[in-house]
């Protein structure tokens, strides 16, 4: 039955409008069984009944998104919504209200929302970052541990062509750890001892020699796995009765792409006719090669052959069956993109050693080894020869083809050629030199004379001179003593440096023979060793309080407190030292307290020490000695002198650190001292200033801030320069030795001004040795209104 669509109202009630849209959109649902579009209505009908669904049933099955659910996860930490009632702000009109409601609901916004930054971690080595492998390991079975020489043979002959070579050994037995010890005595490394546990005593017989073997071989490929999975491209696995040539089996693998699975070998010898030819894997003896993959999934796989039963004691399982057991998709080939694994025995013929022989065997004794690796290098030293002879008839037949000005040989060898000027202003003129004089050296001069032995040019006419003797020395010539020099050239080029030649006449012949000479302007590299210094080297601040200065105290503990966080904390250590003849036991004991009270309020890890000074040195060479003696110090402390009216900051310590090196270097900063506040423009005390001639200056005559190890203070009386009877600065008797003192202006170093009121006195030694408080403009304005000017 066909339902027919009532006609729209002509009535403006609002009731009749509603129902009428009411049955228009319950028509667009009803299917018609004659007539309209029923496919677009049942699809319309599809999605919304999807749609509805999708919403009611998603919370439960996945918890994220569910609005209720409130843990969200990025790896393995959790962070918890954090979620705010609604506020109730107030309701302005204008341009500054609607500002606020906005500020205050970005500042919400930013509450409710969680940043989640992933930490990235970065691998130790590089080469694992980019994916950088090594191209061949070597692991060789040993058959039998007792054979040592042949060990030690095998490692020669084997060790320098490959990446890395390891030596497996079974454990269980007797003889294996005096095997083992007596390799690492002879610096053999790379032995790794194999437990085997199958349930049986085994015992190095020829009845199960091979079943051991194969035990052995399969926890390699499970170490190999374990191990050096991720850094080598291919795996070579062998018994130690074969020689491996490891040239020639690395050239074949340059030869292979690394993308192949391959498992290349020799195949198993098939007992039966009968049997089915099966090649899942390699002989162990003669070796096989394993690239990454393929090793891999052996690793991953190889103790199902233990769980399964085919390894186990009796059954006479080996490699070949646990490699069919667990990866039957895997072939042993012996040929893999045009390469040839070849093995070859002994009684073969000798022209196995000119061709691409991989292994040879079995080889009973180790002396085998040495002979056939001599071979080898016999027959590699042929092929070079060959090699150089192709290359030398090449280079006679491309010789006359050459441009003409490069056909000449120039000496000496792998340096530049004189380079033709293009016309005579760019021409290097020989400038004529004998023992005494040099001619024609600029065109202003005729005859320069070589008397001052001093000059530059009369040392290196010496120079010269005595390296030509000692070459004619060296020669043939051995009638060196008839020989006298006459007269010399000597030019500088660019492309080649400064060029000399040396006539000496034979005084018996009368004949010229004539030297060239050659100073390259890049002469020999020179590796000259520097220092090693590092921004994490523990620092030690040493802040010595007497009378004078005690007034600052409180302000650099508040600085200190404020300023030095608990990570600056953790590479300097702050030690107060309080000279008790310099100050009386009431200021010792108000210092002590204010101490005290940082420490427990803010914190601050400080420590104190109170040292009982002679008063027979200097005050800071007897601080620095007493707090050695009380072990507070050692040998390799790097220590730093401060000041209480000092500001400072990290780059400072850094520089430090850097520029203060253990029996060569001592740093001596130069602070920048401000002008006192009353005076200068800058009238904040606490805080640094800025460098400005109206705010201070770089004092150059402070030396009280240094910086040393305390291993060169102990160098200064082994020596011999402490001496009790002068009264001698560290400064000086720093400069007594070979040190070298380090100085540089530094704008991180600031000190504040040492005076605490200004007074008329002041004003009059203002331009002082020792201290300034202010510049001439400064103090000649504050005279001039005080009416002194």
């Amino acid at each position: 039955m066909q339902r027919k669509m009532s006609p729209v109202p002509n009535n403006n009630s609002l009731f009749h409008r509603r129902r009428f849209y009411s049955n228009k959109s319950t028509n667009l649902f009803f299917v018609l069984k004659g007539g309209g579009n029923p496919r677009f209505q049942t699809f319309l009908l599809g999605i919304c009944l999807g749609l509805t669904s999708g919403i009611t049933f998603i919370p439960f099955f996945d918890p994220e998104c569910d609005p209720t659910h409130q843990d969200i996860e990025l790896g393995s930490t959790k962070h918890q919504l954090t979620t705010y009632p609604p506020q109730l702000l107030p309701l302005n009109s204008d341009a500054e209200g609607q500002g606020e409601l906005l500020e205050v609901e970005r500042r919400s916004r930013r509450k409710r929302e969680v940043v989640l930054t992933p930490v990235l971690l970065r691998p130790r080595f590089m080469s694992t970052e980019l994916g950088l492998r090594r191209k061949l390991v070597v692991g060789v079975v040993l058959s039998d541990p007792l054979l040592l020489e042949r060990i030690i043979r095998i490692n020669q002959t084997l060790a320098h062509k490959v990446d890395k070579i390891i030596f497996f050994i079974n454990g269980t037995s007797t003889e294996a750890n005096g095997t083992i010890q007596q390799l690492r005595e002879r610096g053999l490394s790379g032995i790794v001892p194999i437990e085997l546990n199958v349930g049986a005593n085994l015992t190095y017989s020829v009845k199960n020699r091979e079943f051991v073997t194969n035990h052995v071989a399969l926890r390699a490929i499970k170490y190999f796995g374990e191990k050096f999975r991720n850094q080598f491209d291919y795996f070579y696995l062998t018994l130690d009765e074969f020689y491996v040539n490891g040239r020639n089996l690395l050239e074949s693998l340059k030869r292979i792409s690394v993308k192949e699975d391959l498992l290349w070998g020799i195949p198993p010898i098939q007992t039966s006719t009968n049997q089915v030819a099966r090649n899942h894997s390699c002989q162990l003896a003669s070796g096989f090669v394993m690239s990454r993959r393929v090793l891999s999934i052996l690793a991953m796989r190889v103790s199902r052959c233990y769980k399964s039963g085919i390894l186990q004691g009796g059954k006479g399982g080996n490699l070949s069956e646990c490699v069919e057991y667990v990866a039957p998709h895997l072939d042993c080939r012996i040929v893999a993109e045009n390469q040839v694994y070849s093995v070859v025995s002994l009684e073969t013929t000798r022209k196995i050693f000119h061709s691409g022989v991989i292994a040879i065997g079995p080889i009973l004794t180790p002396q085998s080894f040495l002979e056939i690796h001599q071979k080898f290098c016999k027959a590699r030293k042929v092929e070079i020869d060959i090699e150089i002879a192709r290359h030398r008839s090449v280079m006679r037949e491309m010789a006359p083809k050459i441009p003409k000005e490069w056909q000449k040989l120039h000496w000496p060898l792998g340096i530049s050629h004189p380079i033709r000027p293009l016309n005579r202003f760019d021409l290097s003129h020989w400038i004529f030199f004998t023992k005494d004089s040099i001619y024609f050296q600029d065109q202003l001069s005729t005859a320069t004379p070589l008397g001052n032995t001093t000059s530059l040019d009369a040392k290196d006419i010496d120079n010269v001179l005595e390296g030509a003797e000692t070459f004619l020395r060296r020669s043939t010539f051995n009638h060196f003593e008839n020989l006298k020099f006459s007269y010399g050239f000597k030019r500088f080029t660019p492309t080649r440096g400064m060029e000399y030649l040396l006539d000496y006449k034979d005084n018996v012949s009368g004949k010229i023979l004539r030297i060239e000479g050659l100073r390259p302007l890049l002469g020999f590299i020179e590796i000259v060793p520097v220092p090693f210094t590092t921004e994490s080297k523990r620092l030690i601040l040493i802040l010595t309080l007497t009378t004078n200065n005690k007034n600052q105290a409180v302000g650099f503990f508040k600085y200190w407190s404020e300023t030095w966080n608990d990570h600056r904390r953790n590479t300097t250590n702050l030690i107060i030292v309080l000279p008790s003849p310099l100050l009386t036991p009431a200021e010792m004991e108000q210092i002590t307290d204010i101490i005290k009270e940082f420490n427990s309020r803010d914190r601050m890890k400080v420590s104190y020490t109170v040292v009982k000074l002679d008063r027979m040195k200097d005050m800071m060479v007897e601080v620095v000695e007493k707090l050695g003696k009380l072990s507070l110090i050692t040998s390799s402390s790097l220590l730093l002198l401060l000041e209480p009216n000092i500001r400072l900051k990290d780059d400072f310590l850094n520089r430090v650190r850097l520029n203060t090196i253990s029996g060569s270097q001592i740093f001596s900063p130069i602070p920048f001292l401000q002008f006192h506040p009353n005076i200068s423009e800058f009238k904040e005390i606490d805080e640094a200033v800025e460098i400005n001639k109206n705010n201070g200056y770089f004092n150059t005559k402070d030396f009280r801030i240094l910086s040393f190890y305390y291993a060169d203070f102990l160098s200064l009386e082994k020596l011999g320069h402490m001496v009790s009877s002068q009264q001698l600065s560290l400064i000086q008797l720093f400069l007594r030795t070979s040190l070298t003192i380090f100085r540089a202006t530094e704008p991180n170093l600031q000190l504040r001004s040492s005076y605490e009121d200004v007074k008329e006195s002041d004003l009059h030694i203002a331009y002082s040795d020792d201290s300034l408080i202010g510049s001439r403009a400064q103090i000649a304005k504050i005279l001039h209104s005080t009416g002194v000017l």
